[in-house]
């Protein structure tokens, strides 16, 4: 027995002498949990303001709005007749409509037939249209309108005073209406679709966002979303914009340290309808983190920092490197001074939702590790030493999240049709739901929640 304590001892004694650590690596364990993807949701408000459908109509809607320049169409009603807009049209919005006030002007030439001649007189009159768009979207995501008359106000009492005869034209004017609607409808039709061309921004929408967007030069970090559908709640105006709700239904992952691929889907899928939407927002943030990345954090942190212990002796930690294994964060830290060589510490990632970064700090040495310092320095890498290693380990996220909250707001900013309108995000909530260690990288699942905020520009 005393035979094998000396074999031992000597053995001790030798690795001492030497200085040198070197335990084995631990034993890789591999990792059989896969996150399942939540939907998130986002809404993408579109505004457009009311002024400025207002000034495209007024522009577009000139010089004769309705022209009949025969006496004998219509049943030959002896009649020529030319419409004209009298003023500035006045738009208004409440709900799903579109309210339009036309001050026109009329001005009726007529012919009065008698046994070997005909009289001829002509009259101007003025009088308001009162028209009504009620505006939707289809399935293919196209704006809908339908126009209607609301009423009609004749400003006086016109007439074709023909001196022998007088015919009142207040009975025709409804004949007025018919076709000048007929010619005048379409047109603020084409105007209203062009101006709020729904199709082409949602698809436009459904196209760019697919694409990754870098959102830190820093860590090299991008947000990437995968739509699956978009939602539509119905059209609110508010008597100074109209507002169209898209919300994103999709997947939203953050990778930090290379571009992520991406599959180009080309189609936009059918509308979704929804009654109504919140503020709120909701978003499963898968966050991809490459040890790579970390290593090199790591190299700032925590590489050189140097540890005394006994009299004027110390160590320092010359390089450190994470990696998965199981549920784990593995750390192999090198060092040298009156001691060297390597050792294994692991632990369970962590969010801090405050900080919104990953920590750790339950580290401690790996089993093979621990065999080896419990036989050359147990005293040395134990107590203060693992604490202050606990302390290097954390990740930040934030500046990523704020990123990502400062690239969104900026994206849904971008899409507005006017411009004047910002859209702000507040994150107020951000919880862990699932780490897993990956070959390569960390991934950190974050339920993230909060409100969007539309303001108004002037």
């Amino acid at each position: 027995m005393k035979k094998y304590f000396v074999v031992f001892l000597l053995g001790v004694l030798l690795i001492a002498c030497k200085g040198r650590v070197q335990p084995e690596a631990p034993d890789l364990i591999t990792a059989h949990n896969e996150h399942k993807s939540i939907l998130s949701k986002l809404n993408v408000p579109l505004v457009l303001k009311i002024d400025q459908l207002k000034q495209v109509l007024n522009e577009q809607l000139v010089g004769n709005l309705y022209e009949d320049n025969s006496y004998t169409n219509n049943g030959n009603d002896n009649l020529k007749v030319f419409v004209s807009k009298n003023g500035a049209i006045e738009l208004d919005a409440f709900k799903n409509e579109l309210i339009y006030q036309i001050p026109l002007k009329c001005k009726v030439k007529g012919r009065y037939p008698m046994l070997v001649t005909e009289l001829k007189a002509q009259s101007t009159f003025e009088f308001t249209v009162k028209l009504k768009s009620k505006l939707d979207i289809d399935n293919k995501w196209n704006l809908t309108t339908e126009t209607l008359l609301v009423n009609y106000s004749l400003d006086n009492n016109p007439k074709l005073d023909f001196g022998v005869v007088s015919v009142k034209l207040g009975g025709v004017v409804k004949l007025l209406l018919d076709n000048f609607l007929d010619d005048a409808v379409p047109i603020i039709d084409q105007q209203i679709k062009k101006n709020f061309d729904t199709r082409n921004y949602v698809e436009g929408l459904w196209q760019t966002i697919q694409k990754p967007m870098q959102i830190d030069d820093d860590y090299n970090s991008w947000l990437k979303v995968i739509p699956k559908y978009f939602v539509f709640a119905p059209i609110i105006g508010d008597h100074k914009h109209i507002k169209l709700n898209i919300g994103i239904n999709g997947f939203v992952e953050v990778v930090t340290g290379s571009e992520p691929g991406y599959d180009f889907n080309p189609i936009l899928p059918d509308l979704v309808r929804n009654k109504d939407f919140s503020d709120d927002f909701a978003l499963s943030l898968k966050s991809e983190l490459y040890y790579e990345k970390m290593n090199e954090i790591l190299k700032e942190t925590i590489v050189g920092y140097e540890y005394e212990y006994g009299k004027k002796k110390k160590i320092m930690i010359t390089d450190a490197q994470v990696f998965g294994n199981g549920g784990d964060l593995v750390v192999k830290v090198k060092f040298s001074g009156n001691l060297k060589g390597e050792f294994y510490m692991n632990g369970k990632p962590k969010f801090d939702s405050e900080s919104k970064s990953i920590y750790v700090d339950d580290l401690d040495f790996d089993i093979k590790s621990k065999q080896v310092l419990v036989k050359v320095a147990d005293i040395v890498l134990k107590g203060t030493f693992r604490k202050q290693i606990n302390k290097y380990l954390r990740f930040s996220l934030r500046e990523q999240l704020d990123n990502m909250q400062l690239y969104i707001e900026e994206y849904l900013k971008s899409q507005q049709l006017d411009q004047t309108v910002s859209v702000q995000i507040g994150i107020d909530k951000a919880s862990l739901e699932q780490i897993l260690m990956k070959e390569k990288s960390m991934v950190t699942i974050l339920n993230i929640g909060g409100k969007l905020n539309i303001k108004y520009g002037k």
